[in-house]
């Protein structure tokens, strides 16, 4: 059993709710209160609709949608140039030589190159030179690997202080904890709780939380988000950015550091709510 349906699990107990297991591994989990059901499979949950699911994956149209309502960092799409002959006509820069030269008119350096629907930091990188840029759009584009994106984000850098994790269910903000970096060295992986020694620190700072419920609360009227885990960063200039959505928030790494009954506490939250 994986560490979110556990979680959901133990907040169906002490609430009393009834469920049911599908699956022969226990990952596959249904609620059920009065007429209404909740599924709950892996990371994966019932609450957004398929659409809103594929917007919080492909961060091209997040920022497509968004970027006019709330600050996001500067982001242009790039697609493959060997895509397969019926994408073609989508298809603006003849070779990746060109694609990298379009990055370095339309974005100062350094500048964040990453694949367009991969997590977890992957293929993820801060280009200081040309060099670096030519290096990181031969990786995402590379059809033998496995972490292949036809699509390449350049997205500006911004100079980050601290970044968030905020938990909302129906715009509300649920959970929020800090990827704390402070003690930590960097691995190779520009996403920050995968650096050696980093933290994610339960953040109860009712001001903070606030502060951040408010700068959210734009996204909320241009996409039926109900369930989600959003990217925050608050720059060297107290300014904050939302970088990203994600409809599959895991909290394995939250209750390796905290006390688990925090999200037990959440998801019995959102299951009254329901």
């Amino acid at each position: 059993m994986l560490p979110n349906i556990s979680l959901v699990l133990q907040a169906c107990d002490q609430l009393g709710l009834q469920y049911s297991f599908k699956d022969k591994n226990k990952n596959l989990l249904i609620v059920t209160s009065e007429n209404k059901h909740v599924t709950f499979l892996n990371s994966s949950t019932s609450f957004n609709n398929e659409t809103v699911a594929k917007i919080c994956k492909d961060k091209s149209f997040t920022f497509q949608l968004l970027n006019k309502f709330i600050p996001m960092p500067k982001t242009l799409d790039f697609l493959d140039p060997e895509v397969p002959s019926e994408f073609k006509n989508y298809v603006l820069q003849k070779n990746n030589a060109e694609v990298a030269d379009s990055i370095l008119s339309n974005f100062s350096l350094p500048v964040i190159l990453k694949p367009n629907q991969k997590s977890h930091g992957t293929n993820v990188f801060k280009c200081n030179n040309f060099s670096e840029v030519e290096v990181a759009i031969d990786k995402i584009f590379n059809k033998q690997s496995i972490d292949y994106d036809y699509l390449l984000l350049a997205q500006e850098c911004i100079q980050s202080k601290q970044e968030f994790r905020v938990i909302t269910f129906k715009g509300k903000v649920e959970l929020v904890y800090l990827k704390d970096v402070s003690a930590a060295n960097f691995a190779g992986n520009l996403s920050p709780l995968h650096w050696e020694g980093a933290k994610a620190k339960h953040i109860q700072d009712e001001i903070l939380i606030q502060k951040i419920q408010e700068f959210i609360n734009p996204i909320f009227s241009q996409i039926d988000l109900v369930y989600s885990g959003l990217d925050i960063i608050i720059d060297d200039q107290d300014k904050m950015w939302l970088v990203e959505l994600n409809s599959q928030p895991v909290y394995r790494k939250f209750i390796e550091e905290n006390n688990k009954q925090i999200v037990v506490d959440m998801f019995k939250r959102i299951l009254s709510n329901l």
